[in-house]
């Protein structure tokens, strides 16, 4: 199974493996799957294990997607099914399913990603149409068609807030998310906090691994897991033309380690990917889609930005900004 990517100029492409040609499939979807693919918001999800290109192969489900914001009439995560050599919604191939018994209620901001090997999709914070933090996780099983809560964090925990981006290593069952929110600093200030937040499914346990240097809070961001502790993080300042990827290690004491950057020029229209040829980043080059290979021996270490700008969440000094000090 491949990755479903945006449209551009009416037709539909399918990346196989982040490095081959893109394929033109418009001809092969229906017309409910070509509308499916059309609605604004839907986010197509690729699998956060490394390697995997789609769902389980014994099952029909090719592409997965969550509208957002999230809207609880929605029941459910949208899916494209492989029937008759066509790509359809699930719903032509086998006709409407009865609701869900439990389905996450109507929020804004919230991440979500997939894990293919546990055909599992995860809906992580964001807040109320009210305002008020969800203070949520759910786990969408895919095969039981089945919505329920994981992750209910201890008292003195911050549950995760709005999400800008976030990836799942299935080995060792942990979510590894950016997430911004506002609360007060240790001058009674309230100022916006944006942090790298580690979740501990098997635990419950949340910790905070790094913070942010004020101003990022509008950037596009994209992370995904390379395997053995190492995750790619993308940054777009809004406005800029230029992004740029740094190569993360997260230590056995769940401390974030920096060991190198890359930058590149373009837009970046979609999260990194992570496939069997290594991890790609989605960009967007004078009207024209690309992937660019993040290899491991392009990153570089700069000894005077050796944390890549993350700062510690154990090094803040009182009164000073929650990310990390004032920038």
């Amino acid at each position: 199974m491949g990755r479903i990517l945006p449209a551009l100029n009416g037709t539909f492409g399918l990346l196989g493996s982040p490095g081959d040609p893109v394929y033109d499939v418009t001809a092969s979807l229906s017309r409910g799957a070509r509308m499916l693919l059309g609605v604004p918001g839907l986010r197509f999800l690729s699998p956060s294990e490394p390697g995997v290109r789609g769902i389980q192969s014994f099952s029909p489900i090719a592409f997965v997607g969550l509208p957002m914001p999230w809207r609880q009439s929605v029941l459910r995560p949208a899916a494209v099914v492989e029937h008759a050599g066509r790509l359809q919604t699930i719903t032509e191939a086998s006709g409407d399913p009865p609701p869900p018994r439990f389905v996450p209620g109507d929020r804004d901001g919230a991440g979500a990603l997939l894990s293919g090997r546990l055909q599992n999709v995860f809906l992580i914070g964001g807040h109320r149409p009210s305002g008020e933090p969800t203070n949520e996780i759910w786990q969408y099983d895919i095969q039981g068609d089945k919505w329920s809560h994981v992750f209910l964090p201890e008292a003195g925990q911050l549950p995760p807030g709005d999400v800008k981006a976030a990836t799942f290593d299935d080995l060792t069952q942990r979510i590894l998310l950016i997430d911004v929110g506002r609360g007060p600093d240790k001058k009674g200030v309230m100022r916006t906090a944006m942090r790298m937040l580690l979740l501990d499914l098997d635990t419950e346990i949340a910790q905070t691994v790094a913070l942010f240097p004020s101003g990022l809070e509008a950037a596009t961001m994209g992370i995904a897991s390379a395997g053995d502790g190492i995750f790619i993080l993308v940054t777009q300042r809004a406005g800029s033309d230029n992004w740029r990827a740094q190569e993360l290690r997260l230590t056995k004491h769940n401390r974030i380690r920096c060991l190198g950057q890359l930058k590149g020029e373009g837009t970046v229209f979609d999260v990194p990917i992570h496939s069997t040829n290594g991890v790609f980043l989605p960009v967007l080059d004078d009207g024209v889609q690309r992937f660019t290979a993040l290899s491991p021996h392009e990153f570089r270490h700069d000894d005077s930005d050796s944390n890549c700008g993350l700062c510690s969440p154990d090094r803040a000094e009182p009164g000073d900004d929650p990310l990390c000090g004032e920038r």
